[in-house]
């Protein structure tokens, strides 16, 4: 039961990409984005835009080289600058997985600290977590992202940051989704590393080769199975 969890000491680290929500979903969002800019209003043609990016994307190619190829700008380069910058600068139309929303809710509630550590730009990862509403659910000070703290998760500043922020704390868990850079400081420092298997639409692959102590030490088939390990430290 989720009052079993009364906060005895847990911290938990999220991930935020393809772990809270889909980084697909992201992506997309930021076709349409482009696709708009570009269209002029004109929805039929927003559409087949995007496809064209879909279509590139899926076939490993860069999708805004894909539109230039297809809409053969006087400008090549500042086009694509410009839908480079559109994109990155969009708001985005994404939304929280549902089962996240309710663990994020159940651990708040039952006093456990949360924090997320997540790799990227600021201003992106900002928008993504205020579209998310996820502010709710972590503070500021918990918050690190790559950019703004100078080093992406493969360094253990912002792990051991927690560890000093919360010393009488009995248990670290780090949650998330890419075998290849969200487990490895966790481990290393002691804390339980739990990944989150992909459904079929992550960004980055989990069946991939990695050295020892990149994996996690538990694979959870969903977040909602996240509750039962937690009771069970």
């Amino acid at each position: 039961m989720v009052s079993e969890l009364a906060y005895t000491g847990i911290v938990v680290a999220f991930d935020l990409d393809d772990t809270l929500y889909s980084e697909a979903q992201y992506v997309q969002s930021g076709y349409r984005a482009v696709a708009a800019m570009l269209a002029d209003e004109d929805m039929a043609r927003a559409t087949s835009l995007v496809e064209i990016m879909t279509a590139a994307r899926c076939s490993a190619e860069n999708p805004f080289d894909a539109l230039a190829e297809y809409m053969q700008p006087r400008q090549r380069d500042e086009f694509i600058s410009r839908c480079v910058e559109t994109y990155r600068a969009h708001w985005p139309d994404i939304k929280l997985y549902a089962e996240a929303g309710r663990l994020l809710g159940r651990l708040s509630e039952s006093g456990v600290r949360l924090a997320l550590v997540t790799d990227g730009a600021t201003s992106r990862q900002m928008a993504k977590i205020s579209a998310l509403g996820l502010d709710r659910y972590f503070p500021a000070d918990n918050i690190f992202i790559s950019e703004t703290v100078g080093v992406d998760k493969l360094n253990i500043r912002s792990w051991q940051s927690l560890v000093r922020r919360y010393p009488n704390a009995r248990r670290f868990v780090s949650i998330g989704d890419n075998p290849a850079k969200d487990f490895y400081y966790p481990n290393w420092l002691g804390w339980l590393t739990i990944g989150v298997r992909d459904k079929g639409w992550n960004i980055h692959p989990q069946d991939i080769a990695v050295a020892d102590g990149y994996a996690p030490q538990i694979w959870s088939d969903s977040l909602s199975e996240v509750l039962t390990i937690l009771n069970s430290i």
